[in-house]
């Protein structure tokens, strides 16, 4: 129900930021009364030309563990940062394997985004791919090379299917959706 809402916010609103599809998803999770701690986390992108009309603009706005990716010929940009505990211990300066026992541990969701910070990112490209994704495939993406698996498969909806795929034969992974959006340049 979130996402749906912030689709359409961000489909009937092009004049708008990510934000905005983000609050009428929170607005949407309030009315249902399906706020709760932990409800839904999201990464929403929305897309407007530059001032020169070539390149492409990406609004990213994101709470709890998703993720986006640039993935294009210099390599792969990881574009959020997790708001996790685990990502709070790592910036302290905690080992790897401590910090990462709580990289599940979300601190901010869809509808907590009224009143805690969430992420906001802003990207200008003409080429690549966009990658939004749940935390389960920014396991696979520690794991494999993202770069070759979005370079290897040519078609979009294919590469979100074989993502989701290797990410769910991982004994320890978690939920996995991803969404790839290929970046052309209006040259």
């Amino acid at each position: 129900m979130a996402a749906t809402a912030a689709v359409a916010c961000a489909l009937e609103a092009p004049d708008s930021y990510a934000v905005t599809g983000l609050m009428n998803a929170r607005d949407i999770l309030t009315e249902a009364d399906l706020v709760y701690d932990g409800d839904t986390v999201m990464v929403l992108a929305v897309s407007r030309p530059t001032a020169t009309g070539q390149d492409i603009t990406w609004d990213l706005v994101w709470v709890g563990d998703c993720v986006a990716w640039l993935v294009n010929s210099t390599g792969v940009t990881r574009l959020t940062t997790p708001h996790t505990e685990g990502q709070q211990l790592h910036e302290l300066g905690w080992p790897e394997f401590h910090a990462s026992q709580h990289d599940n541990i979300v601190l901010t969701t869809v509808g907590t985004a009224d009143r805690l910070p969430h992420g906001n990112a802003t990207v200008t490209t003409g080429t690549g791919r966009l990658i939004l994704a749940s935390d389960g495939i920014g396991d696979l993406a520690k794991q494999q090379g993202l770069k070759s698996l979005c370079t290897d498969v040519v078609d979009p909806q294919a590469c979100a299917q074989l993502l989701v795929e290797r990410s769910t034969e991982h004994l320890h992974a978690d939920n996995a959706t991803a969404m790839v959006i290929d970046l052309v340049s209006r040259h």
